[in-house]
Order: C-alpha cells, then structure tokens, then sequence
C-alpha cells in the first residue's frame, strides 16, 4: 500500500479529483491529505474519492495552512460555515480514513473523534517526534490503529509494532532549481517494506516535507518525473 502525504494545495486536490473520477488511481494508493486551507476544492475533491468508493484519509489537525483557523471561526450562515458542514458530513464516510499528526494538541483532537463515534481501530495517525512517543502510547494504550505513519528509525520501530507504515521524505531539495541533477534514484521503500516490517510506504512525493504555502517567480524551471527503473527502483527525472 502507497500513502502519498500531500498538502492539501489546489492542484494537488485538482489532481486527485481528477485521478480518482478517472479511475487512474490504484485502489492501492490511499492519499493522506492535510489541508491547508477550508474550500470548495478540498470538499470536492473528498466527495470524488467517496463516490468512487476511494479511500483518502484526511488529518483533522493540520499543522501548516490557515485550515484550523478557518474552520474554527466559520460563522452560522457563512459560506465557510456550508463548507465546514460540508466537510464534517463527508469525512463521516466510511471511505474516510481520519488521520491524527500526533503532537501537542493531538489529544483534543482525539476526543473530538471519539465523539463522533469513530473507532480507534479506523483512525491513521503520524508521528515522527520522537519526544512525542509517550503521549502517542499514552493516547492509545493498547488499541491497535489502522495505520501509524512512523519514520524509518529504531526508537519508532520498537514503540509502534503494528500496522506501521514507513514515512520518510525521499525528496532532496536543492536551493536553487538549476541545481538538480538530471536524473537519480528516488526510493526504494516498495521493494523493501514489507520484509521490514511495515503494511505500507509513504513520502512527500517529488516536493518534499517542507511547507510553503506562497511561491515566487523563480529564474529557472525544474520538471521532476518519477519512474521505474530497470531494476525496479523509483528514480527522479529533472529536466
């Protein structure tokens, strides 16, 4: 299983929407959204997914963006107010998989979800903290998450033993687009995962961990395609 981690950024939920109404995404590959900001394309693109019976787990409490915000202050009969409801009907679905970013709010977050009467057996968590691994044992003692997305380190591997899935940012980012190489290896974790352990593999695709919610002009254009290689290996193509 592929967790594609993406903010929830126009295009990327243009993309989905477009993938999934396509039939072009593998029941396989179940994208973690977190969303940056509370609109009508994020709403869409969750509503594609569900009438397509495909899985997205959506995180309830994003860290970048204005989301919280947003959905926090949306006012009785305002347009954001629509899309909140929106949003809280959708994610009710059973194609919805919510997801938690473990950290220090995560625990009232959690009691919302429980609220809303969502075992702890569906939920996705993240984690890669390391300082936040108690509070992640403390939140669930001995209930087994559906999934618990954890970076490739030895602390994680032996606090979380089930249904863990490798999360680790394949992207290496340059400072400047023109100084990328033409062509290297991206990740090899869907060769591997399985053996090592895990139910599933995740990254950051080709545009990395780091958030920026507004870009710039810049003076050079970097096109980066992922492909396998002979030998199966992901490999990034810059042009």
């Amino acid at each position: 299983m592929y967790f594609p981690f993406l903010r929830g950024k126009q295009f990327e939920l243009l993309a989905i929407r477009e993938l999934v109404s396509n039939g072009l995404l593998s029941k396989n590959i179940i994208p973690v959204i977190e969303p940056v900001k509370l609109t009508s394309t994020l709403t869409k693109a969750i509503s594609t997914c569900i009438e397509n019976e495909h899985m997205v787990s959506i995180i309830r409490n994003p860290s970048v963006g204005s989301f919280e915000e947003e959905y926090g202050n949306a006012a009785e009969g305002s347009r954001m107010h629509s899309l909140k409801k929106e949003f809280d009907e959708y994610c009710r679905n059973a194609n919805i998989i919510p997801g938690i970013l473990i950290q220090k709010k995560a625990s009232q977050i959690l009691d919302e979800v429980i609220n809303q009467n969502i075992p702890l057996s569906n939920l996705l968590a993240f984690i890669d903290d390391y300082d936040c691994l108690k509070a992640f044992n403390d939140l669930f003692q001995d209930n087994t998450l559906r999934f618990t997305l954890i970076p490739d380190e030895t602390a994680f591997k032996r606090s979380i033993r089930q249904n863990k899935v490798l999360c680790e940012d394949r992207f290496i980012k340059q400072r400047r687009s023109a100084d990328y190489l033409e062509d290297e290896v991206f990740s090899t974790d869907h060769l591997f995962y399985r053996e090592e352990g895990y139910q599933g593999f995740s990254d950051f695709s080709v545009i990395g961990k780091e958030f920026f919610e507004k870009g710039f002009a810049p003076r050079a254009v970097a096109i980066h395609l992922v492909y396998f290689s002979t030998n199966s290996e992901l490999r990034e193509a810059i042009s």
